[in-house]
């Protein structure tokens, strides 16, 4: 019986090596994400601003996300999805002279979230034309990063 105790004493100990030696173990921390470079969100307004003044309403929907989730927000109501939008903008601004030329000022960007893939932008909008009533009001917009591009998912203008 003693050895039977003796065998399973060894077992134990040699199951249980302990290396007083070894590093002790590190745990990966993830990466902190990158710094949203908010120039990206100025260059898809900027390309906007230029679609909208050469009076290319397509051009100018390219900065939206191309779903039928995309909100788009006056005070007139909601429109939801990215045809709708495209279409009212169609049927509203029919010709260059009706789209005028579009102008952003004011522009504030802050980061909504930890890993930097959702930001807000607000500011002024003006459009003025020779032969129409000049419109301004103010925009609030939701970019989120999608496929690795910013784009406009949620936009409150009145």
């Amino acid at each position: 019986m003693r050895i039977v105790q003796f065998i399973l004493v060894v077992i134990l100990f040699s199951s249980c090596h302990l290396n007083v030696n070894s590093p002790p173990e590190t745990v990966a921390t993830p990466a902190a994400p990158a710094p949203v470079d908010y120039k990206e969100i100025e260059a898809i307004m900027t390309a906007q601003t230029d679609e909208w003044n050469k009076g290319n309403v397509d051009g100018f929907m390219k900065g939206y996300w191309n779903s039928p989730e995309l909100k788009f927000i006056t005070k007139r109501g909601v429109t939801l999805s990215y045809d709708s939008m495209a279409n009212g903008y169609k049927r509203n601004y029919n010709t260059p002279e009706k789209m005028g030329q579009l102008t952003f000022t004011n522009l504030v960007y802050t980061t909504l979230d930890a890993d930097n893939q959702i930001v807000h932008c607000s500011g002024r909008w003006n459009v003025s034309s020779p032969t129409e009533k000049p419109q301004s009001g103010v925009f609030s917009l939701i970019f989120r990063k999608i496929d690795n591009q910013w784009k406009i998912i949620i936009d409150h203008t009145w």
